[in-house]
């Protein structure tokens, strides 16, 4: 038997970033999203301006949001879905 509390729901977004002339360094911008608490699968295509990461709640997406504006950028769409139940163990 498995128990709930072993599963999270996750989160996956993507945001599309306006160009402003501000490049995207796709390494930068892993490191800092990676030092945020609760983010992971960081995904960044600098061909299509996009940053995609999952997260367990909305919070966590804001954090997101709000970090990458601190570092210069303008979001202009997002997506956001329920993406899975992962097993914690």
């Amino acid at each position: 038997m498995v128990s709930l509390n072993s599963f999270v729901v996750t989160m996956k977004t993507t945001f599309e970033i306006q160009n402003t002339g501000l490049s995207m360094d796709e390494k930068v911008i892993i490191e800092r999203l990676f030092t945020l608490k609760n983010i992971w699968g960081v995904l960044v295509d600098t061909n299509n301006r996009s940053i995609t990461f999952e997260y367990p709640n909305s919070t966590d997406r804001d954090m997101v949001q709000r970090e990458l504006h601190h570092m210069g950028f303008t979001l202009i769409n997002d997506t956001h879905t329920m993406d899975s139940y992962k097993n914690l163990h």
